[in-house]
């Protein structure tokens, strides 16, 4: 078991193109197929599949001002332990996906789909039936994301969505607790999450 990038590790201004591959049953701690740090890589026709992390980025782990690009490929049936189940993009990192299935990937923390705190740009993708253990059985994002033209079906939470599950998961792991944004914004969507369910009680007794 490598400790980043189980399949390929790519650094140092490195420029890596995949292209019509199979890329399967690898581990890592982080990464377990892919380990983007301050590189390049572009991924297309690929089927990144049953890949284990340890940690985070069950297919991918990006660090470092890293640029990654996967198009027309299937990232399905990746797991991470901690967040990530399918991609862990990191703070300064780029990442676009393109024309993708991203499908029954899983993390036992948070982020079944993806974790950012990156730049992520999603389109005519489809995200189904992934699922985290704690919370945001999609993506989980704390930095930049856009998407468009893609579908959403069938991703599980099992105990908690969204902010409250990101919380208790930096707490558990102590995960980005020492930046002002997290610790503060997030307790704050909560409240105004529970306002709103008050509110809606009042409304709607």
């Amino acid at each position: 078991k490598a400790d980043g990038g189980g399949a390929l590790y790519n650094s140092s201004h490195n420029f890596t193109t995949v292209t019509n591959s199979l890329i399967q049953d690898n581990t890592a701690s982080d990464g377990a197929a892919l380990f983007n740090n301050w590189g390049t890589i572009s991924v297309s026709g690929a089927v990144i599949k049953n890949n284990t992390a340890t940690m985070g980025g069950g297919a991918l782990y990006t660090v470092n001002e890293s640029t990654t690009t996967i198009a027309n490929s299937e990232i399905i049936g990746n797991t991470a332990g901690e967040t990530g189940g399918a991609f862990y993009n990191n703070n300064y990192e780029q990442l676009t996906i393109i024309g993708s299935t991203i499908s029954t990937n899983s993390a036992g923390y948070a982020g079944g789909a993806g974790w950012n705190f990156g730049t992520v740009s999603l389109g005519d993708s489809i995200i189904d039936d992934n699922d985290a253990g704690l919370g945001a059985g999609a993506f989980c994002n704390f930095g930049t994301m856009s998407i468009g033209t893609s579908s959403f079906s069938g991703n599980t939470a099992e105990v908690f969505g969204g902010a409250l599950g990101g919380l208790l998961g930096m707490q558990v792991f102590r995960h980005k607790t020492k930046h002002k944004k997290f610790m503060i914004g997030i307790p704050v969507i909560i409240a105004l999450q529970a306002a709103l369910i008050v509110a809606l009680l009042i409304l709607f007794p």
